[in-house]
């Protein structure tokens, strides 16, 4: 890993500048993210030392957060003084809460805000290389004012069998939101980066769609057949088809416990597309699948954070690659997608 690389993370997105008091960094880590954390400390020491405030959260901190959904006072006073956070904690669900709490406060608190649930040294270092985050920003702007000034998103997907099937999104009166090259105040930016998503209306969402793609641990071979059917905004697992292969059996047995727990979680929250043309391959880690260049992604959950209404810690995405996909009567340009993740969706 580039000392160089990190600086421009530094620099360019979260706009921490050399010799500006008012321009610095929170930095929340566990031993999860140690690794990665180190290499922010190193890389701000070396060009604006003083400009990083480092702090190690326990995971017995981090779960009394989860349990209180507050945070305790050293840490309301530390994002008061600092212009950006960047968080390296544990990606557990158990933990979901604690991350919530904090990635509201910024918010409310207009922070910059870049935030990497268990991402480890390499996914970092693949995140942060051959990226020029002045143009992924660029790319993300058009699409952020499309959906910005849309009212429906008609996402039309293919079987195995070559049969269509069309999911309707409405999303007017919703704010899109970019996760490109340039955090933007009381914007969540993630690494690796590289989407634009919106909130759709909580009980609107009809239809069906093809998951093709991949979702949390699980990279769909060509011969699984997911189709995913929705009604008033909910995943009706009835009428949904899986097939009888292990990724399509193990994705409905997840879902279905999900389900069980908490049916709430059955929402379909979420409308992405991803911008990011370094990300060639997926693999079943949906923070770094969902920003593949070419793909677009629907979630099941919560949307609070982002402009929506639903609660809860609950949040899977569910990457495809659709036939089409419009914003009201206009098509929707998606970014090429590399050949080998077409092969892959093939």
């Amino acid at each position: 890993m580039t000392r160089n690389h990190t600086v421009r993370l530094l620099t360019d997105c979260l706009q921490i500048r050399r010799q500006n008091r008012q321009s610095t960094l929170l930095l929340l880590f566990d031993s999860s993210g140690q690794e990665v954390a180190e290499a922010l400390i190193d890389a701000a020491n070396s060009c604006m030392p003083g400009q990083v405030d480092a702090r190690y959260i326990s995971l017995g901190e981090q779960h009394l957060i989860a349990r209180t959904a507050r945070l305790p006072r050293h840490l309301q006073n530390a994002l008061g003084a600092h212009s950006a956070i960047a968080t390296c904690l544990t990606n557990s669900d158990h933990y979901t809460a604690c991350r919530v709490a904090i990635l509201n406060m910024a918010r409310k608190r207009r922070l910059r805000i870049l935030h990497m649930p268990g991402v480890d040294r390499a996914m970092f270092q693949r995140g942060i290389q051959n990226i020029d985050f002045r143009r992924l920003q660029s790319n993300a702007l058009p699409l952020r004012k499309l959906l910005n000034s849309g009212r429906h998103v008609t996402i039309r997907t293919t079987d195995s069998e070559r049969q269509t099937h069309t999911l309707q999104l409405t999303i007017k009166g919703r704010s899109s939101h970019v996760c490109g090259g340039v955090a933007s105040p009381g914007e969540i930016m993630n690494i690796p980066t590289g989407e634009v998503y919106i909130a759709p209306i909580e009980n609107k969402s009809e239809g069906s769609v093809v998951i093709n793609g991949s979702t949390d641990h699980i990279v769909f071979a060509p011969h699984d057949h997911v189709i995913l059917s929705f009604g008033r905004g909910r995943l009706d697992l009835s009428k949904s088809v899986f097939s009888n292969t292990p990724g399509a059996q193990s994705f409905r047995t997840d879902l279905s416990k999900e389900a069980r727990r908490n049916s709430k979680s059955m929402h379909l929250c979420e409308l992405g597309i991803g911008i990011n043309p370094i990300v060639t391959k997926l693999s079943g880690d949906e923070i770094l699948d969902e920003k593949a260049a070419g793909t677009t992604h629907v979630a099941l959950g919560a949307n609070k954070p982002f402009g929506g209404k639903l609660d809860g810690t609950y949040h899977r995405d569910m990457i495809l690659i659709p036939t089409w996909m419009r914003v009201d009567d206009r098509e929707v340009v998606l970014p090429r997608a590399s050949a080998l993740i077409k092969r892959t969706l093939r």
